[in-house]
This record gives C-alpha cells, structure tokens and sequence, in this order.
C-alpha cells in the first residue's frame, strides 16, 4: 500500500482551499462593471446592465489578490448576475497560482448563492487540474457543490466521482458516487495505485478519510477490500496511522517468504502503520477471522478464530507475533514430505523475531491436534487432545520440531491409544513421550495398541513402527490372543502354555514392546502371569508373533497342567513350580527348556539337573513329557535316584532314567545299574545292567540325600 494515503492529503488541499475559495473570489466582485460598455441592442433586455469583455482585479499591499475576465456580463433589477466565458486568477493562494475557466458563471439576488457550468476548470502552476461540467457555491452555508461528474489530476495523482459537496464550515469533503482515487508509480514508489469506492468523504479538521458502498484498494499485488474503511491521518494530513476496514474485509498479496503475512480477512480489520505511514506493523481482525501466511514448503498456513491479532517486523510484512481466541484452527496443508495438519483450541498466542518470524507457539483451551496421511491402506488420522499445547517450529511458522501436550493428554491412531498428564511429541521423528499423572484419572500414563495395555512412570513411543519403551513400575496387560487379533506382520500367536482366550499380565521395571513383531522385552523384576501360571526373572520376553517365552536370570516358573492320573484315571490339574538360569519356550515343539542348575517339582517329584525340558501336548495345557540332562537327580519323600538322563511320560507316570551308571536308593536298598524303569502307577521299579555297569545291588543303607 505504499503511498496511496498521499492523494488524501493532497486532495483536501486542493478542494477544501483551492476550488471553494477560487470559486467564491471568482463571482464575488465580479458585479462591478467594466471599463467598456456594452453597445446598443443588449442580448438580454431584462438586464438592466451588460458589459463586453470586462476585467474585475483585487489589489493589496503585495500586488494583485485575483482577477476575473469575462467575455459579457449581465446585472439584472433584483441584483442577479451572469456571466460568459469565465476566467479567473488567484495568483498567491497558499504559495501557488489557481486559475478557473468555465462557459457561464452565475450570481444570486443576495449575493449568497453562486453556480458555474459548462466545461468548469481548475488549474494550478504545480500541475493540479480539477474539471466538472458544474459548480455552486452557498455563501450562507458555505458549502461546495458539483453534482455531475468531477475529476481531479496533478502529476502521478487523479481522481473522479459522480457529485462532489465539500462543507467550508466543518472542512470536509465528499464523493457522492462512483469515487475513484489512482497514483501512478514514481522511480521509487513502485506500482499503480488505486482506490475505488461507492462514495467517500474527507475530514481534514478531524484528520480522517472515509468510503461506503464498497471500498477496493489495489497496488501492485496488493489488494484491500471491504464494505465501509475509514482512514485516520496524521496531524499534518500527511501520512495514515491507522485503516479500518468494516464488512466482508479483505487483504491480499501483502508479502511472500518464510513467515510472511500473505492474506487477511474478517467482517472487521484495523490496520497499524508505522511512522512513514505506509509500513504496515500490525493488524486486528474480529468475526470469521483469517490469515494466510507463507512457510518454506509453499503449502502455507492458516488461521482462522473470531478474534485474530497480528504483528509485524520491521518488513511490514513478516509475522512476529500472533493473538487469537475463539473458534480457533490452524491449518496446515500438506507438503511433499509433511502431512496435512491441523490444531483446534479456544486460544493462540505465537511469537517470534527479526528476520526469523515466528518459532514459538501456545494454544490453550480444548486442544486438538490432527495429522492425515494418505497411505496405500486408504486415509490415517492421528490426533493428540490436551488442555495446552506449546509447538517449537522452524522460522516463519515452518515444520513442527515439537509439541508439548499437558492436561488430560489424550493419543490416538488407529488402535493405538495413550493417556498421560504430560506428553512430548517429536513430530518428524514420530516420537511420543508421556509422563505426569493423569489429573482427570489419577492414573500413571498408559498406553495400547489393542493387543496390550501399559502403564508406566515414562512411556516413550516410536508411533510409525509402534515401538514402545515404558520405564518405573510398568504394569501391562496382554488382550487374549482371539482369532481376530491381527497386526501388521501378522496374527497374533501367543505360547500355547498360555491360555489363548485369556489376558496375560506382566510387571517389571522397563518394557520395550513391538507391536509389529508382536514382541515384548520386561527387564529387572520382571514377573508375567495368567491364572495359576506365573513366570518371574530378571528379563521377560514375548513373542506372540511365533508363540515363544523365554526368561533369564532367577528364573523362577509356576504352571498349572493337566494330567490324568495314573491310579484313578482322572484328570487332576497339577502344580509345577520350575528354578534355573533360562527358561525358553519353544511353541513350535511345544518345549520349555530350562537350563542351567535346573530344579523342577511336579508330578514328576523332585527334580534336579543342567537341563530340564518339559513338552506339552497339542492343547498347551496338558503335560506330555520331561526330559532332563546331565547330573539329573530324581527324589520323593520315599526313594532318589541320579543319572545322566531321565524322561517321564505324563501318561501312565512313568519314568525311564539312563546313567553310567544309574542309581536307586529307597526302602534302606541301594541299586546301581545302566537302565531304571519306574512305573508310578503299579509302584514297580527295575533296574538292568550293562556290560560297562552290571545292576547290583546293597541292603540296609541310609539313603539320606542323593549324591551331588
């Protein structure tokens, strides 16, 4: 808008100075006859007085006032006059020459009331000319009138409309219809300017101009629109403070670059200029408010509330700070390597600096915020609500670094679902980090992805591979592995120890899950469970994408099996509590391996050894088999043997125990051997010999405890 505020003032000097008082000097006088008198036969036999090319001057103590030539003139009975072809000279009126022509001039009876018509003409020696096809003048009112078309030019400034009134007494001007203002662009002022309005006025005693009917300012790129503006001047006349710019406001083509205001509209906009009065430094807009702004992607911003703020740096056009309340959205459309975005809240307030723009924002009040994708699998929503949200960008309002959530965070994508007081959101990286208690629950922040639940002091989420770490007094809860769990790398296929119908708990200090692997790694205190069947150690880890177990370090196991009882042929449920190393769950062969200084009680009794395998059947809750290797050491209350290797079949309770060699001690007998047979259900016991160890046996021996 660079220098369109100079025809205001230059407009009010030439009409409310120049035209008026040209005018009233002009037929004020001009009554006074003429040096020649008019010859016989007068044109007009009602004049009482007609002279030929007269000349009216005024002289004072610094020379000629003004003069008036006129090619006839006509003074009637009741004091009327008229005149033709009029020309009149001020020559030393506010340091400038005026000149006025037209075709006939006339004078009321009082000397009040004076009109000219006929191709009206204001010039000046500075370049101004005004022109109308007519004038009048009312000393009483002292109030200018041209109700036909009026225009106005002087050097690069012109301007026209349909009727002029300019007021003597209050100094103000107005344009009836059709007001059309331009200013051609100079070596540095830059383009064309122009102004068009339904009518306007000027007030240069209270320093304001105003336009109604619908007001259009364009220049260069730059386009002000709206129903009603009024613009307020400078002491002088010199230069705009200020615009208002009421109903259906718009402002266009303002600035490109990082951060710069691009566009504006609203029902109302003030506008803030700086000293030179055509630098815009702020703006304020109310009611169905918007700015546009520009980012380094091109993709823009915008905002949009009732009530919208705006202020600038030193450019006039780069945003440094940002007010707005009410309704408030920010939009952000989506680039080649930035999604589309947008937040919601009651408020926004934003800032920045010189030459950066803005880097900083707060929204406060209900706060949502969206991301859409589009992904082969069709559209992707992520939304994150809280009571506030600080957002770090790049200069100009560009990418999101970062989004800190606090109150009542709420995460959602798909199925992935978090909750937590506080949240941090690394938005390139896709990282998610939740802490605080949950105000609105009283809950630790929690997390799932619809195949488990977890809470934890700290969670931490990589979102796009639904990695999660989770760290201080993690609690999880595993959904039941139904036929319709289903993820990214496929069903979910829990350990058939587990039941497949149930939900699985774990506790530990940390977590580190994945949910496209469906894996799950609990470390330090780690304890998992599910009804009877309890598992703890030092580390914990799932797979429910193979159906594998495994814990290491203190391992300690509890499961509850079915086995049919060899005596009765019953189903009885039957406890096996397990201690080792390592514990390892293999689905596919149905084996938990523990090793080593393995120590298993069961059915199977007492049993030691380096390794201890436990086979199940089909079912995953049935006992099939144990297999145990190396230094194996079997006991009950009534007998032990040791070996190198043992195997018991759950079915029938029996026991087959290999060594070099095997020994038995029970009932005060001790007996050594290659091979023991045990069938638990008959209480029947054989050993057989081997070339290496023949069986023998010894009486009356204390058994005491198995050798180690």
């Amino acid at each position: 808008m660079k220098g369109w505020q100079r025809w205001l003032r230059v407009a009010i000097a030439i009409f409310g100075v120049g035209f008026a008082a040209l005018l009233y000097v002009t037929v004020r006088d001009a009554q006074k006859p003429a040096a020649v008198p008019a010859p016989d036969g007068r044109t007009d036999t009602e004049a009482s007085i007609e002279t030929r090319k007269g000349t009216v001057s005024s002289l004072g103590s610094g020379g000629e006032k003004w003069k008036v030539d006129s090619d006839r003139s006509l003074t009637y009975p009741d004091g009327r006059q008229k005149f033709t072809n009029v020309r009149a000279t001020v020559p030393h009126r506010n340091g400038r020459v005026f000149s006025l022509t037209a075709k006939d001039a006339e004078v009321g009876p009082d000397k009040q009331q004076m009109v000219v018509k006929g191709s009206v003409e204001l010039t000046a020696n500075d370049g101004l000319v005004a022109e109308t096809a007519e004038a009048s003048f009312s000393q009483n009112e002292g109030v200018l009138r041209a109700p036909q078309r009026f225009s106005f030019r002087r050097k690069n400034l012109s301007g026209s409309s349909v009727g002029m009134v300019y007021d003597q007494n209050t100094d103000v001007m107005w344009f009836l219809s059709s007001a059309v203002l331009k200013l051609a662009p100079t070596a540095t002022d830059g383009p064309l300017t122009t102004i068009e309005a339904g009518s306007g006025s000027m007030a240069r005693r209270d320093h304001y101009a105003r336009f109604e009917g619908g007001f259009r300012l364009v220049s260069g790129t730059r386009v002000l629109e709206c129903d009603t503006a009024t613009a307020f001047l400078t002491d002088d006349d010199a230069k705009v403070t200020a615009l208002e710019m009421r109903g259906n406001s718009r402002i266009s083509g303002l600035g490109e670059g990082a951060g710069a205001l691009r566009a504006m509209q609203a029902d109302d906009a003030n506008l803030e200029f700086a000293e030179d009065g055509r630098t815009l430094v702020g703006a304020t807009m109310a009611k169905n408010a918007s700015i546009d702004m520009s980012d380094a992607a091109s993709s823009g911003r915008r905002i949009q509330a009732d009530w919208i703020d705006v202020r600038l740096a030193p450019d006039g056009t780069t945003v440094t700070g940002l007010t707005a309340r009410d309704r408030l959205l920010l939009a952000m459309p989506a680039s080649r390597d930035e999604p589309e975005r947008s937040i919601r809240s009651a408020t926004l307030t934003a800032k920045g600096e010189d030459g950066k723009g803005l880097t900083k924002a707060t929204f406060s009040g209900d706060v949502v915020y969206r991301e859409i994708r589009l992904l082969p699998a069709g559209r992707n929503t992520r939304q994150v609500t809280g009571r506030s949200l600080d957002l770090l960008t790049e200069p100009g309002f560009g990418d999101i670094d970062e989004a800190q959530f606090a109150g009542a965070v709420r995460f959602n994508e798909d199925q992935l679902n978090a909750a937590a007081g506080h949240a941090t959101y690394q938005v390139k990286k896709g990282d998610v980090a939740l802490d605080t208690v949950d105000d609105t629950t009283g809950r630790v922040p929690r997390v799932s992805d619809g195949q488990v639940t977890i809470d934890a002091q700290v969670i931490a989420m990589v979102v796009d591979q639904r990695q999660i770490t989770a760290d201080g007094e993690v609690h999880s809860a595993m959904m039941p592995a139904t036929a319709k769990a289903q993820g990214a790398s496929g069903p979910v296929h829990r350990a058939s120890m587990l039941k497949q119908d149930q939900p699985v708990y774990a506790t530990a200090a940390r977590l580190q899950y994945d949910g496209l692997k469906h894996t799950a790694a609990y470390t330090k205190d780690a304890r998992l469970w599910q009804g009877d069947t309890a598992i703890s150690g030092d580390k914990i880890e799932v797979d429910d994408a193979g159906g594998n177990l495994s814990a290491t370090g203190n391992v300690r196991s509890a499961m509850m099996l079915e086995q049919a009882n060899a005596k009765t042929k019953k189903i009885d449920r039957v406890s096996t509590i397990s201690v080792a190393g390592t514990m390892t769950y293999d689905d596919a062969k149905r084996r938990a391996t523990y090793k080593p200084s393995a120590h298993a009680m069961g059915p199977q009794g007492d049993l030691h050894a380096d390794i201890i395998e436990m086979y199940l059947k089909a079912s995953g809750s049935e006992l099939d088999r144990i297999e145990a290797y190396t230094k194996v050491v079997m006991k009950d209350p009534s007998r032990w043997a040791v070996g190198d290797r043992m195997t018991y079949f759950a079915d029938g309770e029996r026991y087959l125990m290999l060594g070099k060699p095997v020994r038995l001690c029970a009932d005060s007998q001790e007996t050594v051997g290659a091979v023991l047979r045990f069938d638990k259900a008959s209480n029947t016991t054989s050993i057989e010999g081997s070339e290496e160890f023949r069986s023998k046996t010894l009486n009356g021996v204390q058994c005491g405890e198995p050798p180690k």
